[in-house]
């Protein structure tokens, strides 16, 4: 019995490793399909780069007025904003059958700017 149980530990243990470890091959994955960003980069930055090396705005669903009111942009990719926390939005381009994912946070420093990077991840 007592062996069992250390099997089962030593299952979910692989299995959030597998879940942990593929987060970060996603992450890590964006870079190479040519994504050039910085976490701490302005999203304005992020976008001119994204756009020059050939990603398109790709967001699912049209942006409400209080999601572009609370990125303080008028960027295409903006594909949603949380209404809560620490104003959270997320920005999504496609390009060669990918899809890219761009995360922003408000800079609490100076929340009257624009989003900065705070994460990335592809998906096919």
């Amino acid at each position: 019995m007592p062996e069992l149980k250390l099997i089962e530990r030593m299952c979910w243990k692989l299995v959030l490793a597998s879940l942990v470890l593929g987060g970060f091959a996603s992450t890590s994955r964006a870079d190479t399909f040519g994504v050039s960003l910085q976490s701490g980069q302005s999203i304005l930055r992020a976008n001119a780069t994204l756009t020059a090396s050939g990603w398109k705005p790709a967001p699912e669903r049209a942006v409400l007025d209080f999601e572009k009111s609370l990125s303080r942009t008028d960027l295409k990719a903006l594909a949603s904003c949380s209404g809560t926390g620490p104003g959270f939005c997320r920005y999504d381009y496609a390009r060669d059958g990918q899809r890219l994912f761009v995360v922003t946070v408000v800079d609490g420093s100076q929340p009257e700017k624009v989003g900065i990077v705070t994460q990335w991840w592809t998906e096919p």
